[in-house]
């Protein structure tokens, strides 16, 4: 930047010095002052036509020119702001130009008329960097005032001095009912006087508090904010403020907990479903040797009668498992596209009977609902499971309401659910009960967990519920109050799917079953035996295998036509689905039957079963197997 060196000796005599009064000459110029030479704004003394007839040396620098150069110079530019202007008294206006090395320069210039004997004062204050500093403050302020976190100042002694949009808002306080408050008044009593001590410890030693305070809002709501305080100083380092961010948290807190509760029930879910598979396996074999001993005894023998009980227990046992696997996610399912609608208007009869006479069924159901793509069975259990729930939670009468309508989940009402956002179908059930405390909320679906009385109830319906829902890809939540009633709502993901038709059957049990081969694999024995007996004994000839490398070989070196392959759906090594595959390479036109009563993760991914796939449920009965088989082998394209 040019700076006009030497510009003490060349200032001298470049201009005729003004007279100090009227006719009387001047031996020195009078704005020639200290003040006029080392001012830090820069000053030019110009006449009429805005030529520069003298200028300081903060005028050199913030032209980026020599004195000598500035002498004799228009400034151009000020014509249409100054003209017209310059009365008697001083005026001031922005004004920006361009240095001789193309940089722009924003001043204010304040012109002083006819300063000195027609002549006028200039004085320009650089100001670009001051303006940038209001516009940064600008910003910042607008930043505090619009930003979600809740924000407040206090002085050092803590009187309130600012608090934004966002405090007001959550709190109900607008700020001139809080300056000259301090924060005491959200004080809600959940924390110790010692609390609070070492809060205020803390930042007036200038160190910075991380925490979390519940407080209270003007209307007596209570909220959970976390919340970090720092403290402002002054130039010589001593606190002036304290400022206070805060954040809300209760939400996030809320979607913590329920995720907590997924994994931990995940963790129950996985430890059930490890039990379930089995237990399956166990049942599977007693159901079946004790029917085959039904068939072949005197039914007027007291053993018979012994039988008959053991029976009946393994049923009521098949029936705890089944809702042990729903509850583990572990059950296979047989998803098909359903509206959800006509699922609750044919289970509208037996809800009826199933609520008795005091309790008044209402059902709200939307037209054009979108459709889902759930195992209907499943759906169907967990519609009575939660009707069953209600009917208990009024035993002097009341109402239940269902209710069914089209959803669309954003992220947060998806994590209530712990679901992705989409669309679903939602289902409400909702009763006029006894309804339920805050510890029994956080218990009810766990499995094995009732407030019935001993022996009135499993403590796996809820459960059960939650397993369906969350491995049918939806989720489940309830509201509850004491004496209110309670609002379970579950959510469905919507398809656009339509429903198919079912397969015609054309049963033909006469010679054909007779000559019917199966090859049936499993790799549990004892239920290998239990099935082959009941299979042989209705006719079938049956090749078995324990896993899929044996059914293969077994498959390859027969002479019998395979019409069947009965096969679980975890194997060792080669699961069933896989074992089906290369059967069905190696002997077209072959049916194949699934069993499963645990699918795990052999059913996820590239192994999972197609939708319609035909599959026999762990544990079965003897007439089920039979069903189940009779039904593939002749239905067709089973």
């Amino acid at each position: 930047m040019a700076t006009g060196s030497g510009a003490s000796s060349s200032r001298r005599g470049s201009i005729s010095p003004p007279s100090s009064a009227p006719g009387q000459p001047v031996t020195k110029r009078r704005w020639r002052t200290a003040v006029f030479d080392h001012a830090s704004e820069a000053i030019f003394v110009v006449d009429e036509k805005l030529r520069v007839v003298d200028a300081n040396q903060a005028a050199c620098d913030l032209w980026a020119t020599g004195y000598g150069d500035l002498l004799g110079r228009q400034l151009a530019g000020l014509e249409h702001a100054l003209f017209g202007r310059m009365g008697d008294s001083t005026i001031t206006v922005d004004h920006s130009f361009v240095r001789p090395d193309g940089t722009p320069v924003l001043t204010e210039l304040r012109a002083v008329p006819r300063y000195l004997d027609g002549l006028h004062l200039l004085v320009f204050r650089d100001i670009a960097e001051s303006r940038s500093t209001e516009q940064r403050l600008r910003m910042m302020s607008r930043a505090l005032e619009e930003t979600a976190d809740l924000v407040l100042i206090t002085d050092r002694d803590g009187v309130i001095v600012y608090v934004n949009a966002a405090w007001e808002a959550l709190t109900g306080f607008s700020s001139s009912e809080v300056l000259g408050s301090t924060p005491a008044i959200l004080r809600s009593g959940q924390h110790q006087d010692s609390f609070y001590a070492d809060l205020w410890a803390t930042i007036a030693r200038g160190e910075v508090f991380r925490g979390e305070l519940h407080n209270v809002a003007k209307d007596g709501s209570a909220f959970l904010e976390e919340k970090i305080i720092t403290s402002l100083r002054d130039p010589s380092g001593q606190i002036t403020h304290y400022v206070s961010i805060g954040r809300p948290i209760e939400e996030r807190r809320r979607i913590e907990a329920r995720l907590r509760e997924v994994q931990r029930l995940e963790a129950i879910g996985q430890l059930a479903g490890g039990i379930a598979h089995d237990f399956n396996n166990l049942l599977t074999v007693i159901q079946a040797n004790v029917s085959v001993a039904l068939d072949e005894l005197d039914r007027n023998s007291p053993v018979a009668a012994d039988l008959d009980d053991t029976l009946r227990a393994a049923k009521r046992a098949a029936v705890l498992t089944r809702q042990l696997l729903a509850f583990s996610r572990k059950q296979v399912l047989e998803p098909s596209v359903f509206d959800l609608n006509h699922i609750v208007q044919d289970l509208e009869r037996s809800l009826l009977r199933l609520l008795g006479a005091d309790i008044e069924l209402s059902l709200s159901l939307t037209p054009g609902l979108s459709f889902i793509k759930v195992d209907r069975g499943q759906i169907e259990q967990v519609i009575v499971n939660l009707a069953v729930n209600a009917r208990d939670a009024m035993p002097q009468g009341g109402k239940l309401r269902i209710t069914t309508e089209n959803a669309t989940l954003d992220e947060c009402a998806a994590a209530a659910f712990a679901v992705p956002a989409g669309s679903y179908v939602r289902l409400l059930v909702e009763d006029t009960g006894t309804g339920m405390t805050r510890e029994t909320l956080a218990r009810i679906f766990e499995p094995f967990f009732t407030t019935k009385p001993r022996g009135y109830g499993t403590g796996l319906g809820l459960a059960t519920v939650f397993g369906i829902m969350t491995q049918s890809g939806g989720g489940v939540r309830v509201e509850s109050s004491v004496g209110v009633g309670s609002r379970f709502e579950v959510v469905l993901p919507s398809t656009s799917e339509r429903p198919r038709r079912p397969k015609s059957a054309n049963f033909s049990l006469t010679a054909a079953e007779q000559t019917s081969v199966v090859l049936l694999v499993e790799d549990e024995p004892t239920v290998l035996r239990s099935a082959r007996r009941v299979l042989t004994k209705l006719g079938y000839t049956v090749l078995e295998a324990s896993n899929a490398h044996v059914a293969l070989e077994v498959a390859a070196k027969t002479t019998f036509r395979i019409d069947l392959l009965l096969t679980d759906v975890v194997l060792p090594k080669v699961n069933g689905r896989e074992l089906a595959e290369q059967l069905r390479a190696l002997r077209p036109g072959i049916k194949v039957l699934f069993m499963s009563g645990y699918a795990g993760d052999v059913l996820s991914g590239r192994n999972s079963l197609p939708p319609g796939t035909p599959l026999l449920h762990k544990p079965f009965t003897p007439e089920t197997l039979a069903a189940r088989v009779r039904e593939v082998l002749f239905t067709e394209d089973a």
